[in-house]
């Protein structure tokens, strides 16, 4: 939106609102359900990373994004060792 050359005021507060009217659990949870059904889980640290900076260029938090991948890291070592 900034490219549009729209005033700062729009672009906050349009992202306020598509905030307000979901979630950013819910969207990241989509974003990453897409991805993998794409492309896999990621099944070594490239693939990962490839994730990480996929989501981070979403736009998500750092925080959240780390969370997210390293929880789907997780599973995937879990449904290795079964």
């Amino acid at each position: 939106m900034q490219r549009k050359k729209l005033p700062p005021e729009v672009v906050e507060n349009a992202l306020d609102e598509a905030y307000t009217e979901r979630d950013e659990e819910g969207l990241i949870d989509r974003a990453v359900d897409k991805r993998v059904r794409l492309k896999g889980k990621p099944s070594t640290r490239e693939e990962t990373k490839k994730l990480f900076d996929y989501l981070m260029r979403r736009g998500f938090s750092y925080d959240l994004v780390l969370r997210k991948v390293r929880q789907l890291s997780k599973e995937a070592e879990t449904e290795g060792n079964s």
